[in-house]
């Protein structure tokens, strides 16, 4: 389960439980919460329910940011970052898909964010691997770690940073990538210092070893309207498939 670590738990020690609007609320920095152990018993001192959602950002109304971000401590964590694609994330521990089973086994993956859905937020790999990706999806555009990214205006950032792929056996239709399949974006659309090592990269058009499709969100680009990919690189076998 995704964590919130900063200014966002309320104390469950000594703490006085008036108003969660407060700014009281806080935890031991790096402290390990059960966010569901910790729903319950802010449940249990009022009569309330106090939450719709086991995500702590809804304690007072507060959010994570860019610098007070989720943390992405395991594969459970990283696909829950589809259930909010405009959040701020961050890996805190190199991940690893030997034996993981997939919800769809066959097709591996499912790409963070989509057309009709794009990841707008910000993930930052902590410098941190993410080994074994597996996805088969032949048929469906806009595959990779993450499908589509990026905004359709001016403003707005969407960033992914400081990621290494490793091994990766990834196959898709049109705009298929291993950290991305699809960016449509803003000169704030930032993917940096990331890279992919070792394995494949498969699609039939708008493929590439790391991104597979990188465009303005307009047909005319002009100076804040083109994404931008920068220190980044991909060692990796890059495949084009026959379209019937």
């Amino acid at each position: 389960m995704l964590k919130f670590m900063h200014q966002v738990l309320v104390d469950l020690i000594g703490g006085d439980f008036i108003n969660l609007d407060e700014a009281t609320l806080t935890v031991n920095e790096g402290a390990a919460q059960n966010l569901s152990d910790l729903k319950r018993e802010l449940q249990s001192k009022f009569s309330a329910n106090l939450f719709t959602t086991d995500r702590v950002d809804w304690l007072g109304g507060k959010s994570p940011t860019e610098e007070n971000p989720y943390q992405v401590a395991s594969i459970s964590d990283l696909n829950d970052i589809r259930n909010n694609l405009s959040a701020h994330y961050k890996l805190t521990t190199n991940l690893d898909f030997a034996g993981y089973t997939y919800d769809e086994p066959t097709q591996g993956w499912l790409p963070i964010g989509d057309n009709n859905i794009r990841f707008t937020g910000s993930f930052d790999g902590g410098g941190y691997y993410i080994k074994g990706l597996f996805i088969y999806r032949p048929t469906t555009d806009n595959v990779g770690l993450f499908g589509h990214i990026g905004v359709s205006a001016t403003t707005g950032a969407t960033t992914i940073k400081n990621i290494i792929l490793l091994d990766v056996d990834i196959t898709g239709n049109r705009g298929t990538g291993s950290l991305v399949g699809r960016v449509t974006g803003n000169s704030q659309t930032l993917i940096e210092y990331a890279g992919v090592i070792g394995g494949s990269v498969t699609g039939t058009g708008a493929t590439g070893g790391l991104v597979g499709s990188n465009n303005s969100f307009t047909t005319t680009g002009a100076a804040d309207r083109n994404p931008v990919i920068s220190r980044s690189f991909a060692k990796v076998d890059v495949y084009g498939l026959d379209k019937d």
